[in-house]
């Protein structure tokens, strides 16, 4: 649906043809819905408010009428006041109603707001982890994703509102017209002329106001990054050391500048656009005026022209009114196919319950030996693969070992090896077979990896391990892959234990060193049962003897499953039953320890790098 309103950059098509238009309301519909479903009742409050607007508007009108026929009949005072009570009485209630219901309508909507906003955080969050993770090498996603997530919360709001306005407004206009056509029908044809220039202004106001956020958006996230730079303490210190703090906000506010320097000649633009329209209407509405007057005292009362005149005041209010929610809710909707390609976007899996963790497992036959055959892979945008022609078998109750230099595809392979990363060309095979479609989710819940930049959540030391709420729960457990991961130790002596909040960013927080970070995310791999399990550069920050316990560990969960180990530690590596040299992302060599020195390849030289600490060429 919203791809009809967007081209393949996310910028508006030249033109909104009949079917964008349709894809436009549908849009604006579907937004509305949700206000609904959030919060029924609240909805309807703003529905109402609106139409008692308009209601009350159209009563003025029939009061001046009123009025007017009362003070040109020339009726006493005793008389006027009889005429009047009922319509004064009336208004009076009207207007302590509405002044009531619009402090009321103020409030809900507040509630309203926030109640969305949490709503759409969740749908965006859910649709999130949901999509191919190849999106997420992709700008184009992170611009939509930050216009979905910045926009989202407050549109469906803004559309139900403007959506409710735009009703109040046809209603009065409506309620207008039947009054000016029961004066005199030639006053009608006047409508669509005052409303044509206001609509044409607000929709390529719209247009030109979209347009411009969305060639913007990767500049505000660079400008956004660099501010939350300044609210992270590791950055900060990095800031004071180099004292680079002054030419990052320098770099900062320049960017803010351009976007202002944008904005404004955007201004200017919908300005001359909007003033232009508003003359023209104006000049329509005189027109339609001075038609009213030489009609006055001739074919119709001067009441009647005088209560014609306030409804042509009116109407024009109401008819720019709706010219301009017109234009917002074009705009909202617009801004609404952000979040749609968002949580309608292709999805690879649905979020899966931790209850439904155990049957999902079933969906695959137990690894015994998973294959790389002729893979190679190649990034979003990027020129070349990043691996290319690999072949690779790994057996249950092994462990290899992937080393090389730096940039070299160690972590590409563990990205397609641990199937979160489509294949380019080539195929994986589990045992005997390719994995299908509909095996895929199964055969992902078998395997687990560690990233070389690890997660560091800033929860409960239980929630670093256990991040699966209603999986794995019992203290056991979590205090079993603790201690395998040689984390119990300094977990034992937190303040609270497992139950500890990490970082100070938070109250009662503490801070831990970088290994025990690392600790803790090996303790997470440790936890469940799998079938395969990566490690990527598992001991980097930790000391020789904490590798050492940790390699140990790893092999007693090499009985039951195939381990993968990533490093660039020699001593890491030798411990393997098999190790896999890598270099310019293809295999260069492989082996076993013993195999790969006496070879003389690249594995001895880096080994013998490592060891007598020299400095030589890989190349």
């Amino acid at each position: 649906m919203a791809n009809e309103l967007l081209d393949s950059r996310g910028d508006l098509k030249p033109r909104l043809t009949a079917g964008g238009l349709r894809s436009g309301l549908a849009l604006a519909i579907r937004a509305i819905k949700i206000v609904c479903s959030v919060s029924p009742r609240r909805a309807a409050i703003l529905i109402i408010d609106q139409a008692t607007v308009a209601a009350a508007l159209a009563f003025q009108v029939f009061f001046i009428q009123k009025l007017l026929v009362a003070l040109t009949e020339g009726h006493g005072t005793s008389m006027l006041n009889a005429h009047l009570a009922i319509p004064l009485a009336l208004l009076g209630i009207s207007a302590a109603l509405i002044a009531g219901l619009r402090v009321y309508v103020h409030e809900q909507s507040m509630l309203l707001s926030e109640m969305l906003a949490q709503a759409f955080q969740h749908k965006i969050a859910s649709s999130v982890s949901t999509r191919p993770l190849l999106d997420f090498e992709q700008p184009q996603f992170h611009d939509t994703l930050q216009r979905a997530t910045i926009m989202g919360q407050s549109v469906p709001l803004e559309i139900t509102t403007s959506a409710a306005g735009l009703l109040g407004a046809v209603f009065s206009t409506v309620t207008l017209a039947a009054f000016l056509g029961h004066i005199d029908l030639l006053l009608l044809p006047s409508i669509l002329p005052v409303l044509l220039p206001s609509a044409l202004s607000a929709s390529r106001n719209a247009r030109t106001f979209r347009s411009w956020f969305i060639a913007l958006t990767e500049t505000d996230r660079r400008r956004q990054y660099i501010y939350r730079l300044f609210t992270r303490r590791d950055a900060m210190l990095e800031m004071r050391i180099f004292r680079s703090a002054r030419s990052l906000l320098n770099l900062h506010d320049q960017l803010g500048q351009s976007r202002i320097a944008e904005l404004r000649g955007i201004v200017r633009q919908r300005a001359r656009r909007s003033v232009a329209a508003s003359v023209t209407s104006s000049v329509i509405a005189l027109c339609v005026l001075a038609y009213v007057l030489s009609l006055a005292g001739r074919s119709i009362t001067i009441a009647a022209a005088g209560a014609a005149i306030a409804a042509l005041f009116q109407m024009r209010m109401q008819l720019e009114a709706a010219a301009n929610t017109m234009g917002n809710l074009q705009q909202a909707a617009w801004f609404f196919a952000d979040f749609e390609l968002i949580s309608r976007g292709e999805q690879e899996h649905g979020l899966v319950e931790p209850s439904e963790l155990d049957e999902l497992t079933t969906g695959i036959a137990r690894l015994e030996h998973i294959a790389m055959q002729d893979v190679s892979f190649t990034y979003p945008g990027s020129s070349g693969p990043a691996i290319q022609s690999i072949n690779l078998e790994l057996h249950a109750g092994s462990v290899t070992a992937v080393v090389g230099e730096n940039g070299c595809g160690k972590t590409t392979l563990a990205r397609v090896l641990s199937l979160q990363y489509p294949v380019t060309s080539g195929k994986v095979i589990w045992n005997d077979g390719p994995i299908s479609s509909d095996q895929l989710a199964a055969a992902r819940s078998h395997v687990l990896m560690l990233p070389q930049d690890f997660m560091r959540y800033l929860l409960s030391v239980r929630l670093n391990v256990n991040p699966v709420v209603g999986r794995w729960n019992s203290d056991e457990e979590i205090r079993n892959a603790l201690h395998r991961a040689n984390a119990t130790g300094f977990v034992d002596a937190l303040p609270r234990g497992i139950e500890t909040q990490l970082g100070k960013e938070f109250s009662e927080g503490v801070d831990i060193s970088i290994g025990q970070w690392q600790r803790l995310a090996i303790a997470r791999v440790l936890l469940p049962t799998a079938q395969l399990i990566i490690l990527d550069e598992p001991t980097s920050f930790l000391d020789p003897v904490a590798e050492h316990e940790l390699l140990n560990a790893i092999r007693e969960c090499s009985t039951n499953a195939a381990v993968v180990l990533i490093t660039h530690r020699m001593s890491s590596a030798s411990m393997a039953d098999d190790i896999v040299v890598m270099g310019s992302g293809i295999i260069v060599e492989r082996g076993s320890h013993r195999e790969l020195l006496e070879s003389g390849g690249k594995y001895a030289r880096m080994h013998a790098a490592q060891r007598g600490g020299l400095r030589i060429s890989l190349n």
